[in-house]
């Protein structure tokens, strides 16, 4: 470290750790707002930390005395498998277009499908990639689902945003 350059900032950190102490901060400190939004909750994360963190913060969130909404956005799949989506208290919303061009919210429950898959040992991002894959297919009219699906399957012009909603609290 250079001379007179002894203590650390903001600026010597990465945007992931700054998105991990803004998020700790979020659920534990005593004057933190009752009702909160976070856009993209997994920036500069990669997917095990992502995890991690979302299974931590739903715990703080979830267990603090006073209490506290948060609204998340994520592009990333992996933050899924850190919420508790069997909690009620947890909503999980998928946001998408109609053929209209109209924003269209659905919820997405923890159902049976979703617990089946779970016993065989999918992890919660991989059911919801299927699920998501389902949907699409749906969308695009097709006659049945094809367990060989990929991406490489869609058209080269059709372009999906996906942002994966979820209600703290």
């Amino acid at each position: 470290m250079k001379s007179g350059r002894n203590v650390l900032s903001g600026y010597d950190a990465s945007e992931g750790a700054l998105l991990v102490l803004f998020l700790a901060a979020l659920a534990t400190h005593i004057k933190a707002p009752s009702f909160c939004a976070v856009d993209n909750a997994d920036h500069g994360l990669n997917p095990g930390l992502a995890t991690e963190l979302m299974r931590h913060f739903a715990e703080w969130i979830l267990n603090c005395k006073d209490k506290r909404q948060i609204l998340m956005t994520s592009h990333n799949p992996a933050v899924l498998d850190g919420l508790p989506l069997q909690d009620d208290r947890v909503r999980l919303f998928t946001v998408d277009r109609d053929n209209k061009g109209k924003t269209v919210i659905k919820r997405v429950v923890v159902n049976g499908k979703l617990l089946d898959m779970a016993k065989e040992g999918w992890t919660l991002m991989l059911r919801m990639k299927t699920l998501l894959i389902v949907q699409l297919t749906r969308f695009l009219h097709w006659q049945e689902y094809d367990h060989a699906f990929s991406p490489a399957h869609l058209p080269a012009q059709l372009r999906i945003h996906c942002a994966t909603y979820c209600s703290l609290g």
